[in-house]
């Protein structure tokens, strides 16, 4: 595919037998997410930007920033987005025309950050910060988020410490309709990670607490 050329894209999500929509574009682009046609041998910018920071960071670097996931409704060219490194999630729907249309946002403050003067890393955010959300997946019918309540304060204070960040992982996961809707909260017995639905239960990555040891866990959604 070298006709990318210069595009950073990332997270691809099929949307037909040959074209998917992802993350970036350009790397002097401001779009946030663009249309990658396979055989069409192309890459067509979608008209939504990066949200702006006040910090005058470049396209490139607005890239890193708003790294994130994206994750497609199984049937619908619905989607929903969210922020690796901290809380900003939103559900959009991909109309005719390639337009993208807002359908909710369930977290829209943006990142407090300050900018640093160290090389290779133009800002930094700030100990009130909360971590972003990992954990996300989806079904015919809902959206499952992991929240995590960390600020980046705490993850800076468990490192100087050499204490293991898995325990900061999310027991709490909130549920949402494909219209961003709230529809009930799930509370875990143990942290998890990545996760996904298989069926009518909920798998995700987690650690065991006594032994440190890297497990699956499963739990019923009905």
């Amino acid at each position: 595919m070298s006709f990318i050329g210069d595009c950073s894209l990332g997270e691809p999500c099929l949307i037909d037998r040959s074209s998917y929509l992802t993350m970036g574009h350009h790397t002097d682009s401001l779009n946030m997410f663009s249309l990658l046609d396979i055989d069409g041998g192309r890459v067509v910018p979608l008209d939504f930007s990066y949200p702006a920071l006040p910090l005058g960071l470049s396209p490139m670097v607005q890239d890193v920033v708003w790294t994130g996931r994206i994750r497609k409704h199984p049937r619908k060219n619905r989607f929903v987005y969210n922020a690796q490194d901290f809380k900003y999630l939103f559900i959009f729907e991909l109309e005719e025309g390639n337009h993208i249309r807002i359908i909710r946002y369930l977290y829209d403050k943006l990142p407090q950050v300050h900018a640093t003067r160290e090389q290779g890393h133009p800002y930094a955010f700030d100990d009130a910060c909360e971590d972003g959300c990992n954990s996300i997946a989806v079904d015919d019918d809902h959206i499952y988020i992991g929240y995590s309540q960390t600020t980046y304060g705490q993850i800076r204070d468990a490192a100087r410490a050499r204490k293991s960040l898995s325990t900061f992982d999310p027991r709490r996961i909130n549920v949402y309709d494909w219209d961003g809707n709230f529809i009930r909260r799930l509370v875990l017995d143990m942290p998890v990670g990545p996760m996904v639905v298989v069926g009518d239960r909920l798998v995700a990555a987690s650690v065991n607490p006594e032994t440190a040891e890297e497990i699956i866990v499963s739990y019923p959604l009905h």
